[in-house]
């Protein structure tokens, strides 16, 4: 399914068609998730993408239920937090690695009337925590990235004037 929206997209250049795939989107809910023994602070991270989002102009709903597939003109956002503990030689902690990667995806309808969803925007980060401080890494990034999320879809969407 991959390779299909990538040959669309490479198609789509090809032909000189304005690619714009905010346009429309008129709302998005955001999910987080976490594996590993350090999580972040799932309800700190969703409200300082929601309010990047929002200043932006974009509804932001709940999405608890989230469909795989978001119907209609909407989004969805997912930010995974993975985190490893790392230990001394002597096997004494001494922090955690973690990989963040946010995804957004839109609802994609086919001519056969089926629908699927197509990733169009990813980023990504890494690092290690130390033991001494809070985990915000996952707030930090989620607050940039909403933040070019929001340019993007201000830019695909701009204000009626």
């Amino acid at each position: 399914m991959r390779t299909v929206v990538l040959l669309a997209l490479l198609t789509g250049l090809a032909l000189g068609e304005d690619l714009t795939p905010w346009r429309g989107v008129s709302y998005v809910g955001v999910v987080v998730s976490h594996s590993g023994p350090l999580a972040a602070d799932e309800a700190t991270v969703i409200a300082a993408m929601e309010l990047q989002l929002r200043k932006a102009g974009l509804v932001c709903i709940d999405n608890e239920d989230h469909p795989p597939v978001p119907p209609g003109k909407g989004g969805l956002l997912e930010l995974g937090v993975s985190t490893l503990e790392a230990k001394s030689k002597a096997g004494g902690p001494l922090g955690y690695a973690y990989s963040i990667k946010v995804t957004a995806s839109i609802g994609v309808q086919t001519q056969e009337g089926g629908r699927f969803p197509a990733i169009i925007f990813t980023d990504d980060t890494f690092g290690i925590h130390s033991l001494d401080s809070p985990f915000t890494e996952p707030t930090v990034f989620a607050d940039a990235v909403a933040i070019k999320i929001a340019n993007l879809w201000l830019k695909d969407n701009p204000p009626h004037r």
